[in-house]
């Protein structure tokens, strides 16, 4: 009797041109289910960096601009479906590799869908998709919308 979605998580970056339409169908997805939407940012680039990380002040102030940002992106999907009339999103910051964090949020929250947006990409495109994307796909616990152009 139709798909009744309690938890969709949607994974973030603030760079994509997909991002509109992304929310746009988030936006229906949660109102037409009355399903809740976590909104996640994942913050990759200190594992980018590995041995050159350090506990210096300066290297924590670097970490702390990067949080800073994904908060700022996070802030900006908020507004953005606010006005498309959603409310009550939850906002989540983790840092680690991409599509780990996508999936252990997806277990934690109990996911009924993982909303990605991802661009196609050559050579072939990691086979039509980004390695984020691609490492979603092999390790999800429920089904995806993937949202292309």
């Amino acid at each position: 009797n139709g798909v009744a979605y309690k938890n969709i998580i949607y994974p973030v970056g603030g760079n994509s041109e997909l991002a509109e339409e992304a929310s746009r169908q988030a936006a229906y997805l949660a109102k037409t289910t009355g399903a809740k939407l976590h909104l996640l940012f994942v913050e990759d680039k200190t594992k980018s960096f590995g041995a050159l990380t350090s506990d210096s002040p300066e290297w924590k102030k670097i970490e702390e601009q990067w949080i800073k940002e994904g908060k700022s992106i996070l802030d900006h999907e908020e507004e953005r479906l606010k006005s498309l009339h959603v409310e009550g999103v939850e906002k989540v910051i983790k840092r680690g590799n991409v599509s780990d964090e996508i999936i252990a949020l997806a277990k934690e929250k109990h996911a009924d869908l993982i909303l990605l947006a991802s661009q196609k990409r050559s050579p072939i495109g990691k086979l039509l998709m980004g390695s984020h994307t691609y490492g979603v796909f092999i390790k999800a616990p429920c089904p995806i919308l993937r949202i292309v152009r």
